[in-house]
């Protein structure tokens, strides 16, 4: 592979790597097994050649890998939460309690920051003059 991309590339040095990544062995090269070569352009052509084989709990290496995408899951929901506004302003934080007969209610928000300035709201119907009971 090393020398077809030298011969058709035009370059002085090229690296070419190859392997069997798994999980079963492919024409009887084991899992994990990594072939490197590099080709140098002249006279004669230089060729330097390695095999190397990694070995790796696949059984492990998925468990990870799920872990990271549960954690990556509950990322996303946490970052759309916050965006609906469940941390602060947004339509999951605003709340409003209206007493049993109507007549009195109370807009506010559910979560408030230290530092900030939130708006709380009290509507009360009734006749002008007389007082609300």
């Amino acid at each position: 592979m090393a020398l077809g991309a030298l011969r058709d590339s035009g370059a002085n040095v090229v690296i070419a790597t190859t392997g069997v990544a798994g999980p079963a062995p492919e024409s009887g090269v084991p899992p994990g097994t990594m072939c490197f070569a590099w080709a140098f352009a002249g006279e004669p052509v230089a060729v330097f050649t390695r095999t190397q084989r990694f070995f790796e709990d696949m059984s492990m290496q998925q468990r990870v890998w799920r872990f990271e995408r549960v954690g990556w899951y509950l990322l996303v929901i946490v970052v759309l939460l916050a965006l609906a506004g469940l941390f602060g302003n947004g339509p999951l934080s605003d709340a409003e309690v209206v007493s049993q007969d109507g007549r009195v209610k109370v807009e506010y928000q559910r979560l408030s920051r230290s530092g900030t300035t939130d708006n709380l709201y009290i509507t009360v119907q009734g006749e002008p003059g007389q007082p609300v009971k």
